[in-house]
């Protein structure tokens, strides 16, 4: 026996987990059949004079399992308990000190009643909390009140959870009270019930999501598409703008060259002019776009191929943005209308 107790694991007392530790200790002290000497005492005779074997022999068995008993609640507390039982010299003397110490006399748990029944009608389901999580809490101040001496049966808890759920299991708490007799319905089907709505729940949001997800995927891969087919369409305008800009010699020789286009194209009028005075703009060369028949002052080269204004190029034209906000217009018009629009946390 001593092998055995040296090599267990003993719970060990604190202030606050006196309940617990008496339910493990008595349930060790009974495994090495120390309990019932624990519970109900053992006195030292005075005198074995006139003992039989026999009765030395039980005298000698039920002193080490006092002793025994008593070895097991010295190392089953901490410093503060010890020296409340340092002089105690039986089992039975330790294990009444401690209860007195730790659980305190009649007045001492009247107060500890009242304040877990406080604790238990106040108690609400959390919005992040789980049922399994809940009805744990639920459970463990019942069992500390039924440690106490306050027994609740099982139909009392059920309607405290049933009362102190959430919203979200409105629809299941009317269907369990319009379906179940709540008398002889255990705490252990209600958990399995409002488990298997818990699950049910979170997979049709996990689905909806998922849903709405996939839908805002499609439309964004609508508004991509019309919006390459817009660019590609002004694109090719711009393209065609910008070779014609590359043809012309470049806008930066255009204005290295402007103060000198009036000259140039005085000598180009005088070598133009045919007989009668009239002019032939066939010989004439432009210096802006490098073509022949025109001045440099009556180029177009400069033209916009996207609005047709003249100032700038197709590639600094601005339509490309009001061409971007019809697309987007457009596209939340479409989605409006075929009620695809959802709002969904990026």
């Amino acid at each position: 026996m001593g092998s055995i107790i040296n090599n267990v694991s003993l719970p060990q007392l604190t202030k606050v987990n006196y309940e617990n530790w008496r339910i493990q200790m008595k349930a060790l002290l009974g495994s090495v059949d120390c309990w019932e000497v624990a519970q109900e005492g053992f006195e030292e005779p005075e005198s074995t004079v006139g003992y039989s074997a026999a009765q030395n022999k039980v005298l000698k068995e039920t002193r080490s399992k006092d002793k025994t008993a008593l070895y097991m609640l010295f190392r089953a507390v901490d410093e503060s308990g010890f020296e409340k039982i340092v002089n105690a010299t039986t089992s039975k003397e330790a294990w009444d000190i401690l209860e007195t110490a730790y659980k305190g006399a009649d007045r001492v748990k009247q107060v500890r009643l009242q304040t877990l029944r406080n604790e238990l009608e106040g108690m609400k389901m959390k919005e992040s909390e789980g049922v399994s999580d809940y009805i744990t809490r639920v459970q463990t101040v019942v069992n500390q009140l039924n440690r106490d001496g306050e027994k609740l049966f099982d139909a009392r808890v059920v309607e405290k959870i049933l009362r102190s759920l959430t919203d979200s299991f409105e629809n299941v708490v009317c269907a369990i009270e319009e379906s179940k007799d709540l008398a002889m319905f255990t705490i252990d089907e209600l958990a399995g019930s409002l488990l298997a709505h818990e699950y049910r729940k979170k997979k049709k949001k996990e689905e909806t999501l998922e849903q709405a997800l996939q839908t805002k995927a499609s439309i964004n891969g609508e508004k991509i598409f019309y919006s390459q087919n817009f660019r590609g369409k002004w694109r090719g305008h711009g393209d065609r703008g910008n070779s014609r800009g590359g043809r012309s010699r470049g806008q930066e020789r255009f204005h290295e060259e402007k103060r000198q286009s009036n000259q140039q194209n005085w000598r180009g009028r005088g070598r133009g002019r045919g007989r009668g005075g009239r002019s032939n703009y066939s010989n004439i060369e432009c210096y802006k776009c490098g073509k022949y028949g025109h001045y440099a002052k009556d180029c177009n080269s400069d033209k916009c191929d996207n609005c047709g204004k003249v100032g700038h190029f197709a590639k600094e034209c601005r339509v490309e943005e009001k061409v971007e906000e019809t697309i987007n217009l457009a596209m939340e018009d479409e989605a409006k209308e075929e009620g695809l629009v959802f709002i969904v946390a990026t």
